[in-house]
């Protein structure tokens, strides 16, 4: 079970990686920083100490990545909505 929580907080580091490209791009565009906080790392690590099983033998899926991962793809669907950013650069970062 262990290996399991590093291996989902390894995971959530590659996709802070890219959230970080992310915000980068957003920055050079929009000339200011995301309005919302997209941190998969703080949010992997909350669910870890709250119990959240990181692997589920049964289904073969992680809870924990599940999670992280729709929170994050809802926060940028808002961001793009709010933001009115949804153009050809969108598809560019994506």
């Amino acid at each position: 079970m262990q290996e399991m929580k590093q291996l989902c907080k390894n995971i959530a580091n590659l996709i802070e990686i890219e959230i970080s490209k992310f915000g980068t791009i957003y920055q050079i565009l929009k000339e200011e920083e995301p309005p919302v906080e997209l941190d998969a790392e703080i949010m992997t690590r909350k669910m870890i100490e709250r119990g959240v099983k990181p692997y589920d033998a049964e289904k073969k899926s992680s809870p924990i990545l599940e999670q992280v991962i729709v929170s994050l793809v809802g926060k940028l669907e808002d961001l793009f909505e709010q933001a009115e950013f949804a153009n050809e650069h969108v598809h560019q970062i994506l």
